[in-house]
């Protein structure tokens, strides 16, 4: 019965429940497989470097910076091959060649050694990120946001349950325990490769007839270069967590230190409960712009909130960090939706790839400068810095809506799709 108590319980289950079609669960253990490994990294990883290898922080950072700036072009150029030869086959390559940069670094005892192993490493991952991406749209065909959606829950529910086992090693604080993760995350990258040989071959799409060739394909493309730039800058928003806050918290609030740790947990427990009912309500062009625009509100709000706690007292600054935190993570979640729409409904099915690579080449760009820009802002130049921040972050989710119509425009994006829609949003 429709009307029984239990109803509106059998309705939440469904939106966690496995995907009922195999290379979706084939993709959904892949994700919880290798972000596992990555949240065991991510606690602990670096700390092998300095403390058991007895790199300096700063040569760590050094290196890990280069590494990142030298691999982002490696996401378009990779794309690209995919587009060619298909996506399955790739991204299992480059899962094995993370795996045996990861083992490596068992063995870096010098500068040089560890730019080569973090160089490598860091062209792997680019790769394999816009390898997702196509993977997801190809498996997902009309449910890949809803499928993209799912496995953002998966990853960050993962990611936590490795971030919780690399603790142990923190904790232990000795090379074999510091060795062990490293191994551990090697070897997920070579299981993750065997997972995905389940997947089909997806062959390369054909172009359509008058197609542009080559790079005109994309970089001719003025207004979904627009749109990755755009959201390239909402993407600021996801350091906000990582690399403001922390600071601003420790450092210019009379807050617990503690506090830290508890936003991050509001932030992850909404992401694993809410991520695929919010994708599901993003269904195509119109939708997505919607989510964008609200995102951008949303944004601007929270950057105030956050730069208030700086003169309240410390139950107080508590109190509005979780508030703030809780309303910030609904437009993560709306800006999340939104960006995974209009990445593939605004890209031509036989250049997912390139375009994908484009699209993460944006994402990576800006997670780069993040961290110095976010300082400056938030730190140096707060609370100003924040409403700046917060006027950034609205003034992309406001663009996003005529930039996408024009991509729309350009795309001729058939109307089954949903993406016309964007010219009368």
């Amino acid at each position: 019965m429709s009307g029984s108590p239990a109803a509106p319980l059998t309705a939440l289950a469904r939106h966690y429940m496995l995907p009922e079609d195999r290379s979706h669960r084939i993709l959904v253990f892949f994700i919880l497989v290798n972000t596992f490994g990555q949240g065991m990294y991510l606690s602990a990883g670096l700390l092998y470097l300095t403390r058991s290898v007895g790199f300096p922080a700063s040569q760590v950072g050094l290196a890990l910076t280069v590494a990142g700036v030298l691999s982002l072009p490696a996401g378009v150029l990779i794309g690209r091959l995919s587009d060619r030869h298909g996506p399955r086959n790739l991204t299992m390559i480059l899962l094995v060649v993370e795996g045996f940069a990861m083992l490596a670094l068992t063995l870096v005892g010098n500068l040089a050694a560890l730019l080569v192993v973090a160089t490598v490493g860091a062209v792997g991952l680019q790769g394999s990120r816009t390898m997702r991406a196509v993977l997801i749209g190809r498996a997902g065909g009309g449910e890949r946001v809803r499928l993209r959606s799912y496995m953002r829950a998966v990853s960050n529910f993962s990611m936590a349950l490795g971030s919780a086992a690399g603790a142990v090693a923190l904790q232990l604080d000795n090379r074999p325990g510091y060795l062990t993760v490293i191994v551990i995350n090697g070897l997920t990258f070579f299981v993750s490769a065997a997972v995905l040989a389940l997947l089909p071959a997806y062959p390369p799409v054909p172009a359509p007839p008058g197609a542009a060739p080559g790079r005109a394909r994309v970089t001719g493309n003025r207004p979904f270069l627009a749109v990755t730039l755009l959201n390239a800058v909402m993407t600021l928003q996801y350091p906000v967590l990582t690399v403001a806050l922390p600071l601003w918290i420790s450092e210019h609030t009379d807050a617990p230190r503690a506090m830290v740790s508890a936003v991050l947990v509001v932030n992850t427990v909404l992401v694993v409960l809410l991520q695929v009912r919010v994708g599901q309500s993003v269904t195509d062009g119109r939708a997505a712009v919607r989510a964008m625009r609200t995102a951008g509100f949303v944004f601007l709000a929270t950057s105030v909130a956050f730069s208030v706690t700086g003169h309240l007292s410390a139950w107080t600054a508590s109190a509005v960090l979780l508030v703030a935190m809780a309303v910030h993570t609904f437009g993560e979640l709306w800006h999340a939706a939104a960006s995974f729409e209009l990445a593939y409904g605004l890209a031509p099915e036989h250049a997912q790839g390139e375009y994908q690579g484009v699209f993460a080449f944006g994402v990576s760009g800006a997670m780069a400068v993040a961290p110095g820009l976010l300082t400056l802002l938030c730190l140096d130049w707060a609370p100003q810095g924040w409403y700046v921040l917060g006027g950034l972050l609205l003034l992309s989710g406001l663009l996003t809506g005529p930039a996408a119509a024009a991509a729309a425009r350009r795309a001729g994006v058939a109307d089954s799709s949903g993406t016309t829609k964007l010219l009368t949003s």
